[in-house]
């Protein structure tokens, strides 16, 4: 079995219930299914379909911007001490920590904020199997894979993107996301060109 340095072992903080947020929405459509999803040939949108579609975009909307409320207050709160942290949905709210004293506060912020919030936790990069009477999937890496393989370099970069996320607005995310890929790419030599 692989071996995990004490400073890449970390904790998952998994939300499984948070009173008013609807995981569903929140799943319901990934970022890059915007690229790949296309409606069936011949087929036309009612005013209904686009009412409904509308209507779901503004449900998420609002879940995504209260996702980010919260995550933004637990950065404030404590995660911006912990220079490894970070979060993912998958789809419900995962969260990082690598020091316990983070994760207390974190805890506690969660327990303070007057909104009913279950959560679990579990090791990572290589979490226990759930118990049999858990719904929920533990999250973390496959013991042969990329990320596990190169934990110091992944672990910054989970940590940038999720600092980015909470701390940068949409326009500057944007520029982010394109620096990100060329500075990704142009140390193997493409050109300006070819990343794109």
């Amino acid at each position: 079995e692989m071996e995990i340095a004490a400073h890449q072992q970390l904790t998952t903080l998994h939300i499984t219930r948070w009173t008013g947020y609807s995981w569903c929405i929140s799943s319901e459509r990934s970022f890059l299914s915007l690229f790949v999803r296309k409606p069936p040939p011949n087929s036309v949108a009612s005013d209904s379909d686009n009412d409904t579609k509308l209507s779901a975009q503004q449900k998420r909307k609002q879940q995504q911007d209260k996702a980010h409320a919260m995550l933004r207050a637990l950065y404030d709160a404590g995660l911006h001490a912990d220079p490894l942290f970070h979060f993912f949905y998958e789809p419900e709210i995962i969260i990082r920590v690598s020091s316990p004293a983070v994760l207390a506060k974190v805890k506690e912020h969660l327990a303070a904020c007057g909104q009913s919030v279950e959560t679990i936790e579990y090791a990572y990069p290589f979490p226990q199997p759930p118990a049999q009477e858990s719904s929920y999937k533990h999250y973390g890496e496959e013991v042969d894979g990329i990320v596990a393989r190169n934990l110091d370099l992944f672990l910054p970069i989970f940590h940038a993107h999720s600092v980015a996320a909470l701390l940068m607005n949409d326009a500057d995310h944007l520029d982010y996301a394109e620096r990100t890929i060329h500075t990704l790419f142009n140390p193997r030599g493409l050109t300006i060109e070819e990343e794109g």
